[in-house]
Order: structure tokens, then sequence, then C-alpha cells
């Protein structure tokens, strides 16, 4: 019975797009508790994406990436695994997932729909030009 109302509650709130759980990365909560988006690392949210999806990095590459350049994820150094669930979560597009299905959240996206999920690159690739991008420093580069 409680079990029953605590998935219930659960189910209402993310029917409402609020965000259930632990505050991802790339958000903070607001005084209502509400994601809001914390630039600094939303940033490089940014980043992992453009990484995977423009540049062909995989996950190992683009958490020694980071380490190396001191990125942390509140506090904690990245490991392949991190970047693989942030790159397969729907959060950071403005979504939700539950029990395996995806809502709409009232929160604001980080990442375009443009993107695709992980798994998708060679899809995306196609229809994008993968090959010219910018460096972190602002140069042109084309790997």
């Amino acid at each position: 019975m409680r079990d029953e109302r605590v998935s219930q509650g659960i189910l209402n709130r993310i029917l409402r797009g609020e965000f259930v759980g632990r505050t991802p990365w790339g958000y903070i909560r607001n005084a209502a508790g509400d994601l809001e988006i914390d630039d600094d690392a939303a940033e490089h949210i940014i980043k992992i994406y453009e990484w995977y999806f423009h540049r062909g990095k995989d996950y190992h590459e683009i958490a020694r990436t980071l380490n190396n350049q001191s990125i942390r994820r509140n506090g904690y150094p990245f490991y392949p695994n991190n970047i693989k669930r942030i790159l397969e979560s729907p959060v950071y597009k403005g979504k939700l997932r539950y029990k395996k299905q995806i809502y709409e959240g009232k929160h604001q996206a980080i990442i375009d729909e443009e993107y695709k999920m992980a798994g998708d690159y060679d899809k995306y690739s196609e229809s994008d030009d993968v090959n010219s991008f910018t460096d972190d420093d602002g140069s042109h580069n084309t790997e």
C-alpha cells in the first residue's frame, strides 16, 4: 500500500514535469526545488556532447580530457561510465525518464534536440559536418 502511494506520488510529479531524484550535474535547485541550469557545469556538458558527436571521441577519451583539465563532477573525477550516463540521460534535453518512459520536463534543456542520444553518432554525423570544429582556445581545427 505504501509503495503504491510512493510510486503514484513520483509519477504525479513526473507528469507535472518535475524532476525527482538527486540533482543532476549541470543543474542546481532553486528555492522552489525546481531545476535551473548551472552555467559553469552546463558548459562542460555541452563540450562532452560536442566531443562525442562532432569529434568522435569515446567515453574514455572524454573522461581523460576532463580529468586532465581538472574538471570535477560534484568534486569527483570522471570515469567513462559517467560520460555514458550523461550522453544517455534525457534530462539534458529537458526530458525526464521514469520506468523506461520519457516525459516532458519543465526544466530548461542544456542540449538541443538535434543531438542524438549516445549510440547514434553515425546517424548524426551523416547530417552534419563533423570534420570542422573550434577548439577550446578558439582556433579552428579540422581533425
